[in-house]
């Protein structure tokens, strides 16, 4: 035990000094210093007779267990292997939470009692009030101290830690912890035991700045920290050029630690850093093997499970979930408890020697930053830890909406009362320095993506981080801290982007990118909207401060255009001019002379073909949209979407119409018609199984730009939610329907006249005025009916809604055979009689595999975590600003 110097040894007289905790303590880390040297069936076998010894406390006093037993017919003292074991039901944190008075025991063993309670982090947002008994701590100590030696921390060295209290502070002594405390030495439950330096400790509350000059003036040996925090101080240390001289190395808590999190906290330090796995629930779970293969289980204290779908262990190198059972605390059990965080299972036998379980890979707690609405950053968890402090609830979970707007939803419990919604609000301005729009949402659960946690804290803003990829220091503005990608230098306030929509109809468009607009402008950046329907879309984004202005529209109406369905997209330019130079050419002078007005230093449209060409070479473009209006470009010709049916023109002829203007315009010639995209980067921001070119498809598939969120079960009393547009054709065919199926249901009508309202509104359809936001209305409805638009659809297949489609045009038919060859969906075209459109709707309201299978659709969605869209295309963004000058220069060279 040459490792640690102790202040006596533990065989001498003098040790009876130490209390009979602290010896036990040391003993049992001896006792670990031995036994990770067994070999893993001998560990297993160490694990089992623990397992039993607990069931047979459990079945004579904690009643949840003692059901559960009796329930499964399981007898502790016939578990005898790990199967066994599994035949034990899995019990979830929130079923622990409804259970947490029955999980209790009602008696202990000789030896044990209470010594404290804690709180479990919360980052599913069900905190847990966990009890521990004596017997805890000192597994707790002795996990601490071979934790320590793997690590080859001294702790006779200085160790300052930036983290929220981990105990109950009076309001003096919370504010002395906000500007730094000093402890005698690191280890107050051993009394004395170990020689150990000062321990410093400070709130992670205070400004960055304020803690690194604190840092700066302890200069401690050793840190510990949460990592995202870490990754902060690494940048300023690294912007204002200092060290701290006595650093040896970094200890890092309650995150996530990834390869590349690491690298770059290192690269800023100059130091190693070293994770370690710990739970309110358990303690010490996992550490890093001291050869470097992976974090080994802490075994001889947890039984940990790495768990697939199946429930089956996880073959090494396999993904799954955590189940984790306590095997020392006799208070509050904790058996096969799914603790909602995932792992990477190790190799078997370890190469190290140790016979304890290897971790490959740990992919646990991750919490975001906030940003505040000046631009700093702030560590969530004294906004989680002040939650705590309110009760009233069972779950919560805070969203960003915005820098200063924030939804708060909530699962209450009995105690939730009236005036804990001001109370939120209240905490929430505290912490941000500043008034935020804060909305409290009450529901009744908060649904768990599938493989996958709920996280207490969701942040919608494109994420801010604080290194680059090679670890470099970044420059930044205030306490603003971002990747190159993400870096908004001062040249680029004032700026202009031009949002453009020129085909198709409804809000899709517009809402397609109202959130880069909204992410672009947050950084200085000035939006400009041309839209194809100012008169539909023009008072949402005035509202919210965009500039709009009328996109332009063919000058000259073609008699002669196709009006049945296009066979390609062909078919859709030769209907908007492309199939004649006099056509052409003045549309493109039309978009000429609209950019020429706003002057853009960036293009972002959606379902723009004409504003591609115009563009081209001359303005950096990003095209993005729904698989559809976004074609694959990167073929001689448009695949054909309805096969068998002919072009209304041959490619070949718009193609020479489209060099030919450009010829005369002095711009940029295409080789094939899809070349018209092929100088703008394109993004298909809609989800795979909506996009019509699944087999040609070459261009990136990032999902959508607004988050789709998780699925929401549907009301238990069925109803329908229809989203229309009362201008088109055989609308009263489908009102109809709806009014003779028989549910009850809310009907939302585009392009509604007065007059129309009040002629369906007496005939007893269910309109609403204003439409609410998408999620909210759809998750009051069991069965959503729409003409099948991208936005809509996306939605409804997200929420796990199944849909009656009635489209009316051929995007609208592609998505729809699309959705019902997915088994979520019926299509029905509008002009059909009402009656089968109301038999279609009380199938699906009623038939319960296209809810299942709506579900279940929905969960996958979801399990896949199309969440990043949002911030690699504004990624793109600042990449093609980073390479312009804030005047544009016409780029001779020719598409390929």
């Amino acid at each position: 035990m040459s490792f640690f110097k102790l202040r006596h040894p533990i065989e001498s007289p003098a040790s009876e000094v130490y209390p009979a905790e602290v010896r036990e303590a040391w003993a049992q880390y001896e006792f670990l210093d031995r036994s990770q040297w067994l070999s893993t069936a001998e560990i297993v076998e160490m694990q089992l007779e623990k397992v039993r010894a607990l069931l047979e406390h459990c079945q004579q006093a904690v009643p949840f267990y003692a059901k559960l037993l009796r329930d499964s017919q399981i007898v502790p003292q016939e578990i005898r292997t790990l199967e066994d074991f599994r035949r034990i039901p899995i019990i979830s944190r929130r079923a622990w939470q409804e259970h947490a008075a029955e999980l209790q025991a009602q008696h202990l063993p000789s030896g044990h009692w209470l010594t404290a309670k804690s709180t479990t982090s919360g980052t599913t947002g069900v905190p847990l009030t966990v009890y521990q008994t004596n017997v805890v701590h000192r597994w707790w100590w002795a996990c601490n101290l071979r934790d320590l030696q793997w690590g080859g921390i001294d702790p006779r060295g200085t160790l300052a830690g930036i983290r929220p209290p981990v105990k109950p502070f009076g309001p003096a002594e919370l504010l002395q912890y906000q500007h730094g405390i000093t402890y005698a030495n690191w280890f107050p439950g051993l009394q004395g035991l170990i020689e150990s330096g000062k321990c410093y400790g400070i709130d992670i509350q205070p400004d960055p700045p304020k803690q690194l000059e604190w840092l700066q003036s302890v200069s401690p040996d050793y840190l510990l920290s949460y990592a995202s925090h870490l990754e902060i101080l690494g940048n300023l240390l690294q912007q204002q050029q200092v060290r701290l001289p006595n650093l040896k190395a970094i200890q890092t808590i309650g995150e996530t630690l990834t390869p590349d999190v690491q690298a770059r906290i290192e690269a800023a330090f100059g130091v190693p850093v070293k994770d370690l796995y710990t739970c309110a629930e358990a303690g010490y779970v996992a550490s890093p093997c001291p050869d470097g293969h992976g974090y080994h289980v802490q075994a001889e204290h947890v039984l940990l499970e790495v768990l697939n779908e199946a429930d089956e262990p996880c073959a090494p190198g396999e993904t799954g979930r955590l189940v984790l059972t306590a095997l020392h605390n006799y208070l509050n059990p904790f058996i096969r408890y799914e603790i909602q965080d995932e792992a990477t299972a190790g190799v078997e036998a370890c190469p190290c020697g140790r016979g304890l379980p290897l971790l490959q890979r740990i992919h646990g707690k991750a919490r975001p930053l906030f940003q505040l609405p000046d631009g700093r950053l702030k560590n969530s968890c004294n906004m989680v830890f002040g939650f705590y402090n309110m009760r009233g609830y069972r779950q919560h979970q805070i969203i960003q909406r915005t820098r200063d707007r924030v939804t708060v939803r909530i699962v209450p419990d009995d105690t939730w009362t009236d005036q804990h919604p001001e109370r939120i609000r209240k905490h929430i301005d505290e912490f941000f320095e500043h008034p935020m729009a804060t909305e409290v949402e009450v529901v009744e659960k908060i649904e768990r993506p599938p493989g996958g946690k709920v996280l207490d804290f969701v942040c919608e803003l494109p994420p801010l981080h604080t290194a680059s990829q090679s670890g470099g220091p970044l420059q930044n503005s205030g306490d603003v801290v971002a990747t190159p990608a993400n870096r908004v230098p001062s040249a680029f306030r004032g700026r202009t982007v031009l949002f453009a929509w020129e085909l198709g109809a409804g809000m899709g468009h517009v809402q397609q990118l109202l959130p880069l607009a909204k992410a672009l402008t947050a950084h200085g950046l000035r939006a400009v909207f041309a839209v194809r329907e100012p008169e539909f879309t023009g008072a949402l984004l005035q509202s919210q401060g965009f500039e709009v202005l009328q996109a332009p529209n063919r000058h000259v109406a073609d008699t002669s255009a196709p009006t049945g369905l296009a066979a390609s997209f062909a078919d859709i330019l030769a209907r908007c001019g492309f199939n004649s130079v006099e056509q052409l050419s003045p549309l493109l002078q039309a978009w000429q002379d609209l950019l020429d007005q706003v002057q853009p230093d960036l293009i972002v449209c959606d379902h723009s073909p004409t504003l591609c060409l115009a563009s081209a070479g001359a303005i950096p473009t990003v095209l993005v949209g729904s698989g559809f209006t976004v074609p694959p470009i990167t073929e001689p010709v448009f695949p054909v979407l309805i096969p068998g049916q002919e072009l209304y023109i041959r490619e070949e002829r718009m193609l020479a119409v489209v060099q030919e203007v450009q010829r005369q315009r002095g711009r940029l010639i295409p080789q094939t018609l899809p070349g018209i995209f092929s100088d703008a980067d394109c993004f298909v921001t809609a989800v795979p199984e909506l996009d019509p070119y699944q087999a040609e498809r070459k261009e990136p598939v990032v999902g959508p730009l607004d988050r789709l969120g998780a699925p929401i079960p549907p009301p238990p009393t069925p109803s329908y939610f229809a989203y229309l547009n009362a201008a088109q054709a055989g609308v009263e065919q489908v009102l109809n329907g709806l009014l003779s199926c028989g549910f009850p249901g809310q009907v939302y009508l585009r392009q509604l006249t007065e007059a129309q309202r009040d002629l369906w509104k007496s005939a007893g359809v269910n309109i609403i005025e204003q439409m609410p936001p998408i999620r909210e209305v759809l998750a009051r409805a069991t069965v959503v009916v729409h003409h099948g638009g991208a936005g809509t659809a996306q939605h409804a297949l997200a929420i796990g809604r199944p849909q009656l489609l009635l489209p009316t045009q051929l995007e609208q038919i592609l998505s729809a055979q699309l959705l019902q060859q997915l088994g979520v969906a019926r299509y029905i075209i509008p002009m059909t009689d009402h009656n089968v459109i109301a038999s279609a709707l009380r199938q699906l309201l009623m038939a319960p595999n296209f809810s299942a299978q709506a579900w279940a659709k929905a969960c996958e969605l979801h399990g896949r975590g199309l969440g990043d869209a949002l911030s690699r295309v504004l990624a793109h963004c600042f990449l093609l600003l980073n390479k312009t000058d804030s005047t544009q220069t016409v780029r001779t060279h020719n598409f390929r």
